[in-house]
């Protein structure tokens, strides 16, 4: 049967390790914010993403087997210039912090398409694409005339009404009066996958029609006008088809690698960012054990030395119990569900503000302190001086063993705050259910009272 004695021990002993476990996390969730990790993190996984990926399948257009070597697609500089690309549009997007630093905490496989359609389109030469839809363009109007009727007509109008607004976009950027290239982009790949194809449709159903009425118009024989006119249509209808194929070319041409390049996006960003996300794991959890020895040396907080404190003092196991029942109150409390809150009219600028690393740096503070309060004291100067100056006072072994002892209980400490805080408040629930359960068994009454007069559990 256990004895209640130890139990309290024990309890004391998780409470402080709640203690220290709450304080490494304040200070790994400080050093995140102003290390900005998970930023550093996702711009790898960027760099790989287009590195080994995107870029690799955006290489020369058409490039056969004796064509001349270029430089490798997929080479550290480019992956790094096009990250460096993408990282400059988000920013301009809102996407940084107070200091101009990327914040890229929660970046999306839409905005990286989006960004890279942005860029991609600045990069492309529409001339010989405007220069192709105005071939069509004209020859689609030499068709448009009185010898074009019915719903030939309507047809033909309709595929020009369709083109021009896209040859006006063109025109315009050539002007340079305001017409963004990602817009035209937008509207290549659109006809690129679905308007040409209506198009080349339409062109054809018109093209038979005409040429039904070409051949009624010879068999009669009767109006040599109508049987020219007809004849120049069906001439200008042939060339404009060929125009058209003409144009999907150059659209092919001019798009074909930034479509290979946001293809590449839209297939392996989940399977690189899944990656992504192992990766920040390991270096959190790198991080976390950092910190953990790094709090746990400034605090000197030796396993053993904190286990004998707390055996060889009541009073501290009494004010650790009380701080166990507050920090399991407000556990509870927390997970409540929450009341449902009216929706903010605005959305916070992300990383815009130093609020939260003042807050993180706060948070971590008042946990340090709160190790403090409960009688345990840092690592002093003094404390290093004397140790070093029992190496004249002791024997070389006793010396040498008091400081192995203080290394096994740091380590021991820290290994122990590996598990994190959410398992120890677990174990420390359990274990006050374990200290009720002894009582009923045991029979013990509990005389310790709080200021209140009521029985502690």
């Amino acid at each position: 049967m256990l004895n209640l004695g130890f139990l309290d021990v024990i309890i004391a002993m998780v409470v402080v390790l709640i203690v220290l476990s709450l304080a490494v996390q304040s200070l790994q969730q400080l050093v995140k914010k102003v290390l900005k990790l998970k930023s550093r993190v996702i711009l790898g996984s960027l760099e790989d993403l287009l590195g080994s990926v995107v870029l690799a399948k955006a290489g020369p257009a058409g490039a056969g087997a004796a064509a001349p070597a270029a430089p490798p697609a997929t080479s550290p500089a480019n992956a790094q210039a096009a990250v460096a690309q993408i990282v400059g549009e988000l920013k301009l997007l809102g996407r940084r912090s107070l200091f101009n630093r990327p914040m890229l905490d929660s970046v999306a496989k839409g905005d990286v398409v989006k960004v890279l359609t942005r860029l991609g389109a600045t990069g492309i030469d529409f001339s010989s694409i405007q220069k192709a839809l105005t071939g069509v363009s004209d020859a689609l109007l030499a068709a448009q005339t009185e010898f074009l009727q019915g719903s030939a007509s309507a047809k033909l109008a309709a595929l020009l009404q369709a083109l021009t607004p896209l040859l006006n976009d063109l025109k315009a950027l050539g002007d340079g009066t305001g017409v963004q290239p990602a817009t035209i982009l937008n509207d290549l790949l659109n006809m690129r996958r679905i308007r040409l194809q209506d198009a080349f449709k339409l062109l054809g159903e018109v093209q038979d029609q005409v040429k039904q009425d070409l051949a009624a118009a010879q068999a009669a024989g009767t109006d040599k006008a109508r049987i020219d006119g007809l004849t120049i249509v069906d001439k200008a209808l042939r060339e404009g088809a060929g125009g058209l194929k003409s144009l999907g070319d150059e659209i092919e041409k001019a798009v074909a690698p930034l479509t290979a390049r946001l293809a590449g996006v839209e297939l392996w960003y989940d399977t690189v960012m899944q990656g992504f996300e192992e990766r920040y794991a390991r270096h959190m959890k790198t991080t976390a054990v950092i910190i953990a020895a790094v709090t746990v040396i400034a605090l000197n907080a030796n396993f053993f030395v904190v286990y004998r404190r707390i055996a060889g003092d009541p009073t501290l196991q009494k004010n650790l119990a009380k701080a166990g029942e507050t920090t399991l109150a407000e556990r509870r409390k927390q997970q409540q569900p929450p009341q449902a809150q009216p929706t903010p009219a605005t959305t916070p600028e992300q990383g815009t503000s130093m609020q939260d690393v003042t807050q993180s740096a706060q948070a971590a503070g008042q946990q340090l302190q709160a190790y403090e309060r409960l009688g345990f004291s840092p690592l002093s100067l003094d404390d290093v001086e004397r140790f070093w100056s029992n190496a004249d006072n002791k024997s070389p072994g006793a010396w040498a063993a008091e400081g192995l002892n203080t290394l096994i209980g740091w380590l021991i400490t820290v290994l122990l705050l590996s598990a994190g805080a959410p398992f120890w408040e677990d174990v420390l629930e359990s274990l006050f259910g374990l200290k009720s359960l002894v009582r009923q068994k045991t029979g013990t009454k509990n005389v310790e009272e709080d200021t209140g007069g009521q029985p502690k559990p």
